[in-house]
């Protein structure tokens, strides 16, 4: 039986997260988020005991799949990465203003 473990990008690997390509480099005006690929077929391969099937490779069991998150690493525009940065500001004046610190 062939044994087959899809590559994690991650430089320090765990048990709970895959990320499923290499991070691209941020700038500072480009923010790095994470996006789910549970769902996505290209990346069936980390996730789906049917594309093993089909492929010839042994099935994931429910133990070892269970609580995985498969990031992929993705470049926000420099609009959102402005929104993003705007709102976090807005949430840090008001929580300031409150009382509590960071």
């Amino acid at each position: 039986m062939r044994y087959f473990k899809p590559k994690n990008y991650d430089e320090n690997p765990c048990e709970f997260m895959v990320y499923v390509e290499p991070k691209p480099q941020k700038t500072e005006n480009r923010e790095l988020i994470f996006e789910s690929v549970r769902h996505d077929y290209k990346y069936a391969q980390y996730w789906s005991n049917n594309w093993r099937k089909v492929h010839g490779y042994p099935l994931i069991r429910k133990q070892e799949r269970r609580g995985v998150l498969y990031l992929k690493p993705v470049l926000m525009s420099e609009e959102r990465t402005t929104e993003v940065r705007k709102m976090k500001q807005e949430v840090d004046e008001y929580l300031e203003s409150q009382g509590y610190t960071r």
